[in-house]
């Protein structure tokens, strides 16, 4: 009888003990840990739920991670980008305050300071708007009549070759106008700089049963394959040197992609290098008895 009850003894502890180990080693770091406990009884229901929890645990610490990661990264990006220009800029304001230069170096090391100035500002409006994106309320989306967007589009545009083909449109979606603006000026700007002036840059719409496709089309260099996933990343520019001569901040695509996160959608981009770049999202259409903006 003593045999017996200690091996029932033994049988009913050894699950609770597996348990607690287990538990012991997730506190200790090893989130991938499991019971896996076979059995229909209670001890083994409370196993599934116990893995359950430690899946859970284990999901919401390797968000953690890699939003930690990326806030790294994006922080030594952010460093280095401000870190390459303030150099050269301090090695210029230095050799204009130290000694007297001839005309043209002068002219040099003041046109080097005013083009840094200005993108070291457009790159801190960048940081702005995306922190307002990313901790503000999420936009309330009205409808709004495409050819209104359009137009809107048009005016803003600076002039500049190749010029951008607009269709007809007078499909509504629901969107929040400004943003949806901002989205597209900055696709056709980025198109721009991609393509060459004989090149040509076009706006294309495809009406699906409830929803409305926008694509930006160019002719220009293309994207490499390996570059794609990470174009929306901050910082992030296929070209550095190419893009910090046009003033870019490695912005324009993530605050993009943030818009269109706020939109419901993401933005998808199909490149051949050498062929041009599409860059397509997918807005709700409107229903008919929403009240539609002019």
């Amino acid at each position: 009888a003593a045999v017996l009850t200690l091996l029932l003894c033994r049988r009913m502890v050894y699950p609770l003990e597996q348990l607690n180990k287990a538990s012991r080693e997730i506190a200790a770091g090893a989130y991938g840990q499991r019971t896996s406990l076979p059995g229909s009884d209670e001890i083994a229901g409370l196993s599934r739920s116990f893995d359950e929890m430690a899946a859970a645990v284990e999901d919401k610490v390797n968000a953690l991670q890699n939003h930690l990661q990326e806030r790294e990264d994006f922080i030594a990006a952010f460093t280095h980008e401000l870190k390459t220009p303030m150099t050269s800029m301090l090695g210029y304001a230095d050799l204009l305050r130290g000694t007297e230069v001839p005309p043209a170096t002068r002219q040099k090391a003041a046109d080097f300071i005013y083009h840094e100035s200005k993108r070291l500002e457009a790159l801190s409006g960048r940081l702005m708007e995306l922190m307002q994106l990313n901790d503000g309320e999420p936009p309330t989306l009205e409808p709004v009549r495409l050819n209104t967007i359009f137009r809107q589009l048009t005016r803003a545009l600076p002039a500049g070759e190749p010029p951008l083909s607009v269709p007809e449109c007078s499909l509504t979606v629901l969107a929040q106008p400004e943003l949806l603006c901002d989205l597209l000026y900055n696709l056709v700007q980025n198109a721009r700089h991609a393509t060459p002036p004989e090149g040509s840059i076009t706006l294309e719409v495809s009406e699906q049963d409830e929803t409305v496709a926008l694509t930006v089309r160019d002719t220009g260099c293309g994207i490499p394959a390996g570059d794609l996933p990470r174009i929306t990343e901050p910082f992030y520019m296929v070209d550095k040197s190419r893009a910090r001569q046009q003033g870019g901040s490695g912005m324009g695509l993530a605050l993009c992609e943030r818009i269109a996160v706020l939109h419901g959608t993401h933005l998808i981009f199909e490149s051949t290098p050498g062929a041009g770049t599409a860059v397509t999202l997918t807005l709700t259409k409107a229903k008919e008895d929403d009240h539609e903006t002019a």
